[in-house]
């Protein structure tokens, strides 16, 4: 292929976009596109592709210059939030997906998480402070939709979308989160033995923590009056790791902490040291595609309820690998832990399986990657587009904000 694809997510961590965003050069790779992408030296992408039709630009180089015949693959962002080392050519066209509820909805700069725990005050605010920025989103959004440049990974995203941008998505596309199917995995579903062995998987930080914390408390007090020893494994990095392992000296659970494992060693690792998974977002689906019971975990900035409730990942709804809780939600869950464990025990293998069909029913990569080269192919949106339509200045607000910041 003559065009180049730019898959552009410069990120250091171990995340779900920075994975799928992984899977896809090297899917394209193999199609023989002129794959290249933009990362940090050190991101993850840089240190994990070792694809020798892939190439890698260092995202920290002053100007990164893309050239015409280019189509830019990038997680829908606020536009002023396109980086500004890069230079487009005029005829460079774009593509983007959303994976994040958030991605295109202005940020407050203070309170954070209690904006994102009251989300009726957040929209206030931005309406009140940040309208110009709302509407920049808005004029955004709706070129992306009329040049077939967006699609979105599921309905939470969408829904999101709507509710803080006051309008109704007629044409939302949605491509979910995909994952390669090895039908070796599926055969190593085994029954409940005798110990519970649970595993989190993903970031201990940000919006994920609080999901973490109910996960280890209710599991704690299942343990005080049950006599069954449980294992946690908290595969991943983050911000809030210390705070884990701080509480675990004191804790009834025994813990054991794993920073990263490559796909190869987690899936191995998973099938055969994890009766339950409990995660979010991609890593949910690592859990589904190895038959692993797997329970999906919910986005929260806040200390959840004692009555919350987990679902299943064959319980997903709208491709939902993840709902946003505030004060108003608390999600759509129906299982409390007594009742999770004690599925386990009685019908681990059954449940593995399902988890495993919903997997390969949804979010199979083929068939997903498939359709994300026929979009791909169909966007029409240009940087001559997108700079004449005046949404990627950031404004007086935002410049002070990345002043502050930096």
């Amino acid at each position: 292929m003559n065009i180049n694809l730019y898959l552009i997510f410069p990120y250091k961590g171990a995340g779900g976009v920075s994975v799928l965003f992984k899977r896809v050069a090297e899917w394209f790779a193999d199609k023989n596109y002129n794959v290249k992408v933009i990362d940090f030296q050190d991101g993850f992408m840089s240190k994990n592709i070792n694809h020798h039709n892939i190439e890698k630009v260092d995202f920290t180089l002053s100007k990164i210059k893309i050239p015409k015949n280019s189509i830019c693959l990038m997680q829908l962002m606020t536009p002023w939030s396109i980086y500004k080392n890069l230079e487009f050519h005029e005829e460079t066209r774009f593509f983007f997906w959303n994976c994040h509820p958030n991605n295109l909805i202005p940020s407050i700069p203070i309170f954070y998480n209690f904006f994102e725990n009251h989300l009726t005050y957040k929209k206030f605010v931005i309406n009140l402070f940040f309208l110009k920025y709302k509407k920049k989103s808005i004029t955004f959004l709706n070129l992306l939709l009329k040049n077939q440049s967006v699609v979105f990974m599921d309905d939470v995203n969408i829904k999101n979308t709507e509710f803080f941008l006051d309008l109704k998505i007629n044409k939302a596309e949605k491509l979910p989160i995909p994952i390669p199917i090895n039908k070796r995995l599926k055969e190593m579903n085994k029954k409940f033995q005798n110990n519970l062995n649970v595993s989190w998987l993903g970031r201990v930080e940000d919006f994920k923590t609080k999901s973490l914390e109910k996960v280890i408390s209710d599991l704690e007090d299942y343990r005080a009056v049950h006599d069954l020893k449980i294992i946690i494994n908290i595969i991943g990095q983050g911000e809030d790791l210390e705070k884990i392992k701080s509480h675990s000296r004191n804790s009834n659970l025994e813990f054991k902490f794993i920073d990263y494992l490559n796909t190869p060693d987690l899936h191995s690792f998973l099938s055969k040291n994890t009766d339950i998974l409990f995660a979010m977002g991609t890593s949910s689906l690592e859990g589904g595609v190895c038959s692993i019971p797997t329970i999906i975990l919910d986005i929260c900035f806040k200390n959840l309820n004692s009555d919350y409730k987990y679902k299943w990942l064959f319980e997903s709804k709208g491709f939902n690998l993840a709902e946003l809780l505030h004060h108003n939600y608390s999600g759509s869950g129906i299982h409390n832990i007594e009742t999770v464990i004690e599925e386990i025990i009685a019908n681990k293998k059954n449940i593995g399986d399902l988890c495993r069909n919903y997997v390969e029913n949804n979010h199979n990569s083929d068939l997903i990657f498939s359709n994300l080269h026929s979009n791909i192919n169909k966007t029409s949106l240009s940087w001559k587009n997108l700079a004449s339509s005046n949404v990627t200045k950031a404004g007086l607000a935002y410049s002070i904000r990345k002043y502050f910041k930096n």
